[in-house]
């Protein structure tokens, strides 16, 4: 157990010893010597209250709380006059043990004077101390009588300057004691160590940097003793009365915090250490600044400062009123960001009051957005909402939320999807965004159980991740785009030309597709010209040819190649159509080229003088005649053929004609050729 230390000085005649000397019987032994010049050094500055016993027969004491900075202990000075404490009177001073503080000290002595008045022994002490601090540790302490009665009085109190160092603490029926201890339960330690806190204040002296806080003398002791109330109160300064609008607001709210039970001994901590920064000895105004701006740092935002907060974040151009932009963000919690979302005058507002949190860029404010969540941040709806916006305004995710774990982000990715598709049921046009939104978030398209409207980019990755030459869906997802979507033949045909240009193997299944159907009326012939932007560029053209006649011999058995429009629109494969699918679109082919102006009429131009053109009908013989050619009376082949003709407005049997004329000037120019060639043999 940690010592008191105490000494007693009196008159007890009851002993046979006359005259005021030290009571061995009520002071300690073994006193170490910086203890026992502190005590002697108290006691020099006490008054003895000397009194005719007869008249003055009760016992009645002052008690005086200063704090010795030499030992770094609280001192308890009582100042006893009448009955047992005798003519003399008597001065006792106890020193507490270091490092217990004012309001355990003030309680010890409380429990010491019930259990031996009226004086103090260092057994009553001992285990008045041990009662307070098991008091203390119950909780945060009550205290009575909180409020603006309270609050006033600590205004007055941090009023006190060198000039006005007293100030008159009222009691009820409770008594000065516990007037005092109320108080001390209020001011920090740091504070309350640079004043003297008194019952009744008798010192006759006091130094000018110290204050003293001292409850009215009473009413007999007064009477007896008027003359060292004189010399220790009647001529004293003392601080004046403020109002409540000139207390710092921070008090304002520690005072209600306290009349509500609740303390944070955080301020306390806070302000010892920035005490404790200074080498030198603190002003009294110095750490009642250092108290104010402790309290600052904990007390909750008012409503203006989170506005404050709101408003300069988000680019509105509204001005920050708060004079400190740095202790509102450290003061920012959890508690800021809900009120953050409850102060709006709308639910638009309320999300983006939501995003601009997620978004901030100082992390307290932000993280404590995501607090608000408790851990999913997927189960917040308005979190939800507002992200929703943020993804259809085109925004990334924000840091905030990238940094959740991937569960908890797919699951929050999931709800902020499907709430836009809700929102936007026959409007896809958002899906690129939710793409970008996604992958700033961290999470894939793929890893989503609620799928994305499609978008050109995935289109064209889900095609390039399909087996095109074989698999019979791998053209799906453009089919779906365009016809869900509802895309026009433009934008269409220009994302199929970006499919074969990124998939080079889709062009042949791509021509057998939009052979079979014309999604929104893009087809097989647009698509070609889009391949072939400038006509009779024979060079592209033998290339084009080249390509399609690849991915033509490349084409496996199980591809749809080949469909027949039902009654109600739908496709119905047909797999004997397969083949005359192919051959088909070779025929085709060859006709809209011919008929386009990529290769000139055979019969009547002048292709003398484009030499280029005479390798050209080989090129097309040979992609034409590839594969067996059905006879000229197959259904399928006609039908192909006579799909293409109507496009051109000219009759089967004109085209078989012009065929079978271009095939004999073909197989002619070929004789040709063969014959040169024996001919230079020859004459070799």
């Amino acid at each position: 157990m940690k010592a008191w230390y105490l000494r007693t000085m009196r008159d007890d005649p009851t002993r046979g010893v006359a005259g005021y000397q030290l009571d061995r019987q009520l002071s300690s032994s073994n006193v170490p010597p910086d203890v026992s010049s502190a005590l002697s050094s108290i006691h020099r500055e006490l008054p003895q209250l000397t009194s005719d016993i007869s008249t003055a027969s009760t016992p009645i004491s002052l008690l005086t709380f200063l704090f010795h900075t030499g030992t770094q202990r609280w001192a308890v000075c009582l100042d006893g006059s009448g009955g047992d404490y005798g003519a003399a009177g008597t001065n006792q001073v106890a020193l507490a043990p270091v490092g217990v503080g004012l309001p355990d000290v003030i309680r010890s002595v409380r429990e010491a004077m019930r259990s031996s008045f009226p004086f103090l022994t260092e057994h009553s002490l001992a285990t008045g101390l041990v009662t307070a601090q098991q008091s203390s540790k119950t909780g945060a302490p009550k205290i009575a009588h909180a409020g603006q009665a309270l609050l006033l009085t600590i205004g007055t109190i941090l009023a006190m300057d060198d000039d006005h160092r007293y100030v008159s603490l009222a009691y009820d029926s409770g008594g000065p004691v516990s007037a005092l201890l109320q108080l001390s339960l209020v001011l920090p330690e740091s504070l309350a160590r640079m004043a003297r806190w008194s019952t009744g204040y008798p010192f006759p002296k006091s130094r000018r940097s110290q204050r003293i806080i001292t409850c009215p003398w009473p009413r007999e002791l007064l009477e007896r003793h008027g003359d060292v109330y004189d010399r220790a109160l009647g001529r004293v300064s003392w601080a004046h009365a403020v109002s409540a609008d000139a207390i710092p607001g921070p008090l304002h709210w520690y005072v209600d915090e306290l009349a509500a039970g609740r303390r944070n001994r955080e301020i306390d901590i806070t302000l010892t250490r920035g005490v404790d920064r200074y080498q030198a000895r603190i002003p009294w105004q110095g750490v009642i600044d250092l108290w104010v701006s402790a309290i600052a740092q904990y007390m909750p935002l008012s409503n203006q400062e989170v506005r404050d907060v709101i408003a300069s974040a988000s680019g509105s151009g509204v001005r920050a009123s708060s004079h400190d932009p740095e202790n509102v963000l450290s003061r920012w919690d959890v508690r800021a960001a809900q009120r953050a979302l409850d102060i709006q005058p709308s639910q638009q507002a309320k999300l983006d009051a939501m995003n601009v949190m997620l978004h901030h860029a100082d992390q307290r404010v932000s993280q404590s957005a995501l607090a608000l969540a408790r851990g999913d941040i997927s189960s917040h709806p308005t979190m939800v909402s507002a992200q929703t916006v943020a993804m259809l305004q085109g925004l990334a995710a924000p840091a905030a939320l990238c940094g959740a774990p991937l569960e908890s982000k797919i699951g929050f990715a999931n709800k902020v999807v499907a709430e836009a598709k809700r929102a936007h049921p026959s409007d896809h046009s958002w899906g690129g965004a939710a793409e970008e939104w996604l992958g700033s978030l961290g999470v894939g398209a793929d890893q989503l159980s609620v799928p994305l409207p499609l978008t050109p980019s995935r289109v064209v990755a889900m095609i390039s991740d399909n087996d095109v030459l074989n698999d019979p869906e791998a053209l799906a997802p453009f089919t779906e785009y365009v016809t869900v979507q509802r895309i026009d033949p433009p934008e269409s045909m220009g994302l199929a030309v970006r499919i074969v240009e990124e998939v080079p193997d889709s062009l042949v299944p791509l021509l057998l597709l939009l052979m079979s159907q014309s999604p929104r009326g893009l087809t097989w012939q647009r698509l070609v010209s889009a391949m072939l932007p400038r006509p009779q560029q024979v060079t592209e053209t033998v290339k084009f040819v080249e390509q399609v006649d690849r991915g033509l011999s490349k084409v496996g058995d199980g591809l749809i190649s080949a469909s027949e429009s039902s009654s109600d629109g739908s496709s119905r494969v047909t797999r004997a159509h397969e083949n005359n699918a192919s051959v088909a679109l070779r025929f085709a082919l060859v006709e809209y080229l011919i008929d386009k102006r990529y290769v000139p009429e055979l019969i009547g131009d002048p292709v003398r003088e484009y030499p280029a053109y005479s390798s050209l009908p080989v090129v097309l013989l040979a992609f034409q005649h590839r594969r067996v050619l059905p006879a000229p009376h197959d259904s399928g082949l006609n039908h192909a053929v006579s799909g293409a003709d109507s496009s051109s407005g000219r009759s089967p049997s004109r085209r078989a004609s012009r065929y079978r004329r271009w095939q004999r000037y073909a197989i002619v120019l070929q004789i040709l050729i063969a014959a040169v060639l024996c001919l230079l043999l020859l004459l070799r």
